[in-house]
């Protein structure tokens, strides 16, 4: 009290994340699918880092596979052919109840160029919980707008079989980073490879790009 003044900085990162906000009130089981448009606004794009999701079970280890198409979802959910699986979110339900939601970490970030994105949620272990509302309702803030979305009952062993329920929003959050806040460059996957005699190509990236 009797000293001189003391000053601390420290730098305040913004929270990075877009979140539906909306209560699950329905669900399919184990191995069903959800859908919905990811618009990136953002001219670097964003990087996925993690998602928090409600699980049809409580206190269960899971996997989402997350697949992604350049343009809308809607019309292809069934088109193999259109999809590329960019990563695996893993984490476990929690064990309060399946109205609190529960992280899934990817264990590379996936990086979204700028535009629209049609994003599958495969999810393996629990069902996906979500929200039978009324119509298409989309979410935004500066970086991206998620637009919800469809349903699929899809299957742990068929992430296409299954018919379509729509409107059923995504009940989550996807938490993400850009480069005006990490300074970070990414890599992503932009469409899927092509069929040849050795199966669909892709390429994989073992780190971040940096300078030189």
């Amino acid at each position: 009290l009797c000293g001189p003044t003391s000053t601390i900085t420290k730098s305040i990162v913004p929270l990075q994340q877009i979140t539906t906000g909306v209560a699950p009130n329905n669900g399919l089981g184990d191995g069903a699918s959800v859908y919905f448009d990811l618009d990136v606004t953002n001219p670097m794009g964003v990087s996925i880092e993690s998602l928090d999701i409600f699980g049809s079970v409580s206190s269960v280890p899971f996997t989402i596979d997350m697949y992604v198409k350049p343009g809308t979802y809607t019309g292809f959910e069934g088109t193999a052919a259109e999809w590329a699986m960019v990563g695996t979110a893993a984490g476990t339900t929690n064990g309060t109840a399946t109205t609190v939601p529960s992280n899934a970490l990817f264990p590379q970030t996936i990086y979204l160029p700028p535009g629209q994105h049609g994003i599958k949620l495969h999810y393996l272990g629990t069902g996906p919980r979500y929200t039978t509302g009324s119509g298409i309702l989309s979410w935004s803030n500066s970086d991206v707008t998620l637009t919800a979305g469809t349903s699929r009952g899809t299957s742990t062993t068929n992430p296409w079989s299954g018919s379509n329920i729509t409107p059923r929003w995504f009940a989550g959050t996807i938490y993400y980073g850009t480069h005006n806040i990490s300074g970070n460059a990414d890599y992503g996957t932009f469409g899927p490879g092509c069929a040849g005699t050795l199966g669909v190509s892709s390429l994989a990236n073992s780190a971040k790009p940096v300078i030189g």
